[in-house]
This record gives structure tokens, C-alpha cells and sequence, in this order.
């Protein structure tokens, strides 16, 4: 990009996450596993906040904007992830409480994009299964769960904007004659990719990929640096991940656990979202490459999920500690 503001500003974003995981990295997690109301109320007002007093629409998503920040609905998923994991840490929970609690923040989230409800849904259904609720009781829940929204995708299918249906309906028939002639279909995504080679195209001016910072950053890296950097930057990636699972299945505490759980399931709806658009088994969405893509609201994001994942793994073995201590009483 031959904006500059551009590069200042990704450092700047890079800086603050970098504070955000440090701070959060310092902080006591297990202090806030008896908070869980506090954090569900205070992602819920967010929430309220932004569906209020948004004052423009980016991409199809509601975004209170003031000045070169955009607030957005993805900056509430961090308080429901404490929120759920104090819930479900819990015996004494009901799964009527899961039930109410989830539709009217699934509704509030509703209303600002399909991606952002996807990653919650996802990390909520995959902590819930990792809980102390029963087993069966789950399994109907997430059953019926899935069910409704089926349902509610035939009906809203009438609803949805153009742009919505589009990305759908190019990506199940991508040779048709209308998304043919699109500036920027699947087809010419596929192109790209499968053109980039071992090694890439060097020169920067053959090309222009829209959205190369952010939704395409994937594909861009691919086309300008060839299969070799993809492939090295997806085993980074996904290293990540399973280096979480690898502390998370060290662990004996139930909150340690739903928390890493939450964050790998967030973690990797991004990374498999974004890359699978790309490779051609998605359609086209607004889903960012984790601490790749350009913006300050996924950066954060990130920075706050690697931070709880250092606070857990800084205080593994007093964990280890306390349970031999309790063991031996």
C-alpha cells in the first residue's frame, strides 16, 4: 500500500496488543471465576451501546466510529467468554439459565453480523460441551440449537441483503454468468492462488487484490510470495493452536479449561474462516487471519486471547500445587 498512515497505524495496533496480552498475562485470572454475571451484564451493555448509537456501516456491519477507531460487536465476545466460563464452571447452573442467557445475547449480536454470531455460537457450544452440565442434556440442547437455526436461515434467506445472497450463491455456482463477470469473484480468487506458484510474483504492480490487508491478506501473501510463505505461515498459525490444546490437556481446573477452550475454538473459526475462503471451501465473509490482518478491533481481540492463555499458563503449576495440597487434606 503507498499509504503511510497505514504502516504507522498497524504498529500502533501491534503495540497496544502487545500491552493488552501483558496486562492480561499479569492479571490473576482466577479472580474472575466467580464474576461471571458482572461480565455477561457488561458485554450485554456493550452491546446495547453499539446497536444505539452506531453512526455508520462498514461491510455490512454496524460500527461506531470515532475518528480511526471502529468500535464493533467483535469487541464483546472477550467479556462473554469470562462470562460463560464462570457460568459453567459451575454445578449449580441450569441449563434454563444457558438457555435464556443465549438467545437474547445471540439476538443482540444478531444485529451487527453473521461472522461475528458464528464465532460466538462456536465458542459458547464448544465451552458448554466441555462444562459440568449432562452430557445428554447438552446434546438435545445444541440438537434443537442447530435445528432453529436452520430454520431461521430458510426464512431470513428472504430477508438478507444482496451482497449476503451474493456470497452465497457465487461460491454454489461459481460459473455462472453474472458472478463471471464480477470484478472480483471466486473464480478470480482461485486464479490467483493457483498462479502464485512455489515462489510468487515479485513485482507488487501486476495485480491489485482488494481488501489485501484485511480479508484477502491471505491470498495476497500467497500471490505476491508463492505456496512456500503460505504454507510456512499456516503451520505457524495452527502451531498456535495446538499449543494451546497442549496446556489446556495438562490442566486439572475446569475454569483453566473452559477459558482455553473458548479461546481455541475463537482462535481457530478465524484462521480455518479466513484461509478457507480463500482456498475456495467458504464463501466470501468478513473474517480476519489472526494477528495477520490489518484493523485494531481482530488485533485486540487476539492480544486478549494470548494473554489469558499466558495468565493460565504463568499459574499452571501453582494450579498443580493446590490440587496436591487438597489431595493430601
Amino acid at each position: 500500500m503507498n499509504d503511510n498512515h497505514f504502516s504507522m497505524y498497524k504498529a500502533i495496533f501491534v503495540v497496544l496488543g502487545g500491552v493488552l496480552a501483558l496486562g492480561m498475562m499479569l492479571i490473576d485470572y482466577r479472580k474472575m471465576a466467580n464474576k461471571g454475571w458482572m461480565f455477561y451484564l457488561l458485554g450485554t451493555a456493550l452491546l446495547l451501546f453499539l446497536t444505539r448509537h452506531f453512526n455508520t456501516v462498514v461491510d455490512g456491519q454496524a460500527v461506531f466510529k470515532l475518528g480511526p477507531l471502529k468500535m464493533e460487536g467483535l469487541m464483546a465476545i472477550p467479556f462473554f467468554l469470562m462470562a460463560w466460563a464462570g457460568f459453567f464452571q459451575s454445578d449449580r447452573f441450569k441449563m434454563w439459565k444457558f438457555i435464556l442467557l443465549f438467545i437474547l445475547s445471540s439476538y443482540s449480536f444478531l444485529q451487527f453480523s453473521l461472522t461475528t454470531l458464528f464465532i460466538y455460537v462456536a465458542m459458547t457450544f464448544t465451552m458448554i460441551w466441555w462444562s459440568k452440565l449432562n452430557k445428554k442434556k447438552i446434546a438435545i440442547v445444541l440438537g434443537t440449537g442447530f435445528a432453529l437455526v436452520a430454520a431461521w436461515g430458510i426464512i431470513g434467506w428472504m430477508t438478507v441483503a444482496y451482497y449476503q445472497k451474493y456470497r452465497v450463491l457465487s461460491f454454489l455456482n461459481p460459473y455462472n454468468a453474472e458472478y463471471l463477470t464480477s470484478k472480483f469473484g471466486l473464480l478470480e480468487i482461485h486464479h490467483l492462488f493457483v498462479g502464485a506458484g512455489w515462489f510468487g510474483k515479485h513485482s507488487f504492480a501486476d495485480q491489485f487484490i482488494p481488501e489485501a490487508h484485511t480479508n484477502f491478506v491471505f491470498l495476497s501473501f500467497t500471490y505476491y510470495y508463492g505456496w512456500l510463505f503460505a504454507a510456512i505461515l499456516i503451520v505457524v498459525l495452527c502451531l498456535v493452536a495446538l499449543r494451546i490444546m497442549f496446556i489446556a490437556r495438562n490442566l486439572n481446573d475446569t475454569y483453566s479449561k473452559l477459558l482455553l477452550a473458548g479461546v481455541v475454538m475463537v482462535y481457530t473459526v478465524q484462521l480455518v474462516g479466513n484461509v478457507g475462503m480463500i482456498v475456495g471451501f467458504f464463501p466470501m465473509t468478513n473474517m480476519s487471519l489472526p494477528f495477520i490482518s490489518y484493523g485494531l478491533m481482530p488485533i485486540l481481540l487476539n492480544a486478549f486471547l494470548i494473554g489469558i492463555v499466558l495468565s493460565i499458563y504463568r499459574r499452571k503449576d501453582l494450579m498443580v500445587t493446590n490440587t496436591l495440597h487438597g489431595n493430601q487434606q
